[in-house]
């Protein structure tokens, strides 16, 4: 989820439930797109979460 500072009008990645969000979202943003671009890139790198690949049948 991206939330608004609240102060100098920055963003920040945050956790949608429970937990952390990781560390390589950490920090600010100065726009909502930027921010969505760096989610984005994190989960193409992360891949999906059971380890296994797509494969067509």
């Amino acid at each position: 989820m991206i939330e608004a500072d609240g102060t100098f009008g920055y963003y920040r990645v945050r956790a949608k439930a429970q937990g952390k969000s990781p560390k390589a979202l950490g920090g600010t943003y100065t726009t909502r797109p930027l921010a969505m671009r760096a989610i984005d890139a994190y989960v193409a790198t992360k891949g999906k979460k059971n380890g296994t690949t797509k494969t067509s049948s």
